[in-house]
Parts: C-alpha cells; sequence; structure tokens
C-alpha cells in the first residue's frame, strides 16, 4: 500500500494526524516517509 500527500505549508498535527491513518489502516509503521523541504 502507498499513500502521497502534496501540499504547501503542512501543519505537523496533520501530518501526525495522517501518518496515524495509515498506520491504522494497514496496521504498521511505513517503511519509508519521504519530504521535499524546497531549494
Amino acid at each position: 500500500m502507498s499513500c502521497i500527500y502534496a501540499g504547501k505549508s503542512l501543519k505537523g498535527s496533520y501530518v501526525v494526524q495522517e501518518m496515524e491513518n495509515i498506520t491504522f489502516k494497514i496496521n504498521q509503521l511505513p517503511k519509508r516517509i519521504k519530504v521535499d523541504n524546497g531549494s
């Protein structure tokens, strides 16, 4: 299973909420998290 969410200025609380949703759905932690902080 993979998940992609893109946006500008994501708040930490939203990232935590999304990670909890993903973890709950697949009942395990993601193997990788990729972020891009821009140039």
